[in-house]
């Protein structure tokens, strides 16, 4: 489940656009873009940008689970 949330390189949210984006983790999530701000598939963006030492934090409202994780 981590690296579903990581994604290869540094994406700052100036050079975000809609579409798919491969994760570390090895599937998809998809980017979304509006005037309300920027989603990872559902999840909404609520801080961009931090700066840590290996690249880029953003954080967003909920956890994402890969659609091939079976919680049952």
């Amino acid at each position: 489940v981590l690296t579903y949330h990581i994604l290869p390189g540094t994406l700052c949210s100036a050079g975000v656009s809609k579409g798919p984006i491969k994760t570390v983790e090895g599937q998809t999530v998809q980017l979304s873009v509006s005037e309300a701000g920027v989603k990872v598939n559902n999840a909404r963006v609520v801080y961009a940008d931090g700066s840590i030492t290996n690249g880029v934090v953003h954080v967003i409202d909920t956890v994402l689970l890969p659609p091939s994780l079976d919680l049952e």
